[in-house]
Parts: C-alpha cells; structure tokens; sequence
C-alpha cells in the first residue's frame, strides 16, 4: 500500500530534475531557466534569415557551418523536452549526440508542468481522438 502523497511527491522531484534541479543543473527543457541544452534539431541551428539575411542556405546546406557548430542555436524551440541523460546521469550538450540532445516531446499537453497540475495527457487524447476509437 502507497501512502497517499508518495506518487506526487515522486512526480515532483522528477518533474523539478527535468526542469534543472539535477547535478549538472541543466534543465532538459528547453528555454525553461538560465541552462538549457542545444538540441539535435536542424531547423534550430540554423539562423533565421529575416535577422541575417546575408545568410545564404540552401536546402543542403543546413549542417555546415550551422548544425556542427558550438554556438547557442539561434532558434529556440520553446518547450521541448530532450532524451536526457545517460545511464550514468551524464549529459554532454552537444547536439550531434541525437542519441540524448534529440527533442521527444514538444507538446503542450505533455509538459510535465501541466500534468502536476492537474492536466491528464491520456484524457486529453482519447477526446481529440475519440473518432479514431
């Protein structure tokens, strides 16, 4: 037998690691808190050409210099959450390691945040999804 509160108060402290109460203190959303990872998403590597339009990509050309460089990714993808740390609760934030800088969610319903308080993501999609049933 569960004593009450143990579920919810375990949900936090995983919710509170994901968001950057870890050793790294790195949260593994993205744009929540000062540290934040660069993820392996190629759309948000590279610069936006309204604010550097002598930036000339083409189609293929998204990986050099952009997607392989060190820098900060100039487009933020506020929200997603990335695969996290390895076994042995290291993170390195590269994001040509797709194997842990990956984004595996970016919606909205799935926030850890939103769930704590009260949203339920399985109810969420059997409503918007109840013809598929």
């Amino acid at each position: 037998m569960l004593k009450e509160g143990l579920l919810t108060s375990l949900a936090k402290r995983q919710v509170d690691y994901i968001l950057g109460v870890n050793t790294i203190k790195l949260s593994y959303m993205v744009s929540f808190g000062p540290n934040f990872p660069r993820i392996h998403h190629r759309g948000s590597s590279l610069p936006s050409l309204p604010n550097h339009p002598q930036s000339s990509i083409r189609c293929d050309g998204g990986f050099e210099p952009f997607f392989h460089s060190s820098n900060p990714n100039p487009n933020i993808l506020v929200g997603a959450i990335v695969v996290g740390p390895n076994q042995n609760d290291r993170f390195l934030d590269d994001r040509n390691d797709y194997s842990h800088s990956e984004p595996v969610s970016t919606l909205l319903w799935l926030d850890p945040r939103h769930i704590l308080l009260g949203a339920n993501p399985v109810d969420d999609i059997l409503s918007c999804c109840s013809c598929l049933l």
